[in-house]
């Protein structure tokens, strides 16, 4: 299966980041400058928020589709999924003056639309937690992929919520970094397919 569109503008925005953050030369033996740390740091922090707006944009698509069917004839069957982590579901002591289906499926879907505006990651829990209920497999993720995601959230947590000071007193390799971004796209892909082929199931 080819890549999505999703996938292959993630890898021009990463090569775009690389150009402006990383056009520097690698030194072997580090003595990195201050500003090319710097650099280095702003690049982990922008290749963070571009795998989680693929992750987020995945995420409102598949809730879309399931949303356009409704409930009713010919409704998504993740919707249930949906409706199977919503906590506040219960049944009611009367019948209701109308569908409570309807009602309930409405606001699963709100719910899970401010779960995804609300994301703030990319690490195991956020993945789970934007998935999970619109019925992807997450099990089938690559152990791989979900252990550089959560490394590389721990690095872009460490960048951006340390003072300058701190964060540049820690000598690194820019281009590690760049290896772990490009690693992780590289992961990336299969999983890219394996959403493809989930949203055609809703």
């Amino acid at each position: 299966m080819a890549a999505s569109s999703r996938y292959k503008a993630l890898g021009r925005s990463l090569e775009r980041l690389r150009k402006h953050h990383l056009g520097f030369a690698r030194r072997l033996a580090g003595g990195y400058t201050e500003r090319q740390l710097s650099q280095a740091a702003a690049y982990t922090v922008f290749a963070h928020g571009e795998f989680e707006h693929f992750l987020e944009a995945w995420a409102s698509e598949i809730l879309d589709a399931i949303a356009v069917k409704g409930f009713g004839p010919g409704f998504s069957p993740m919707l249930a999924h949906l409706l199977a982590y919503r906590s506040s579901l219960t049944v009611p002591s009367q019948i209701p003056p109308n569908n409570a289906w309807h009602t309930s499926a409405g606001a699963a879907i709100s719910g899970q639309r401010a779960a995804v505006r609300n994301n703030n990651g990319i690490s195991e829990r956020y993945v789970c937690a934007l998935l999970m209920p619109l019925g992807v497999d997450v099990i089938g993720i690559d152990p791989i992929l979900i252990s550089d995601l959560n490394a590389f959230a721990k690095i872009r947590g460490d960048h951006a919520h340390q003072s300058l000071r701190v964060h540049l007193g820690q000598q690194f390799d820019p281009f590690d970094r760049l290896a772990k971004v490009n690693n992780i796209y590289s992961l990336l892909q299969p999983f890219d397919e394996d959403l493809q082929k989930h949203l055609k199931l809703c």
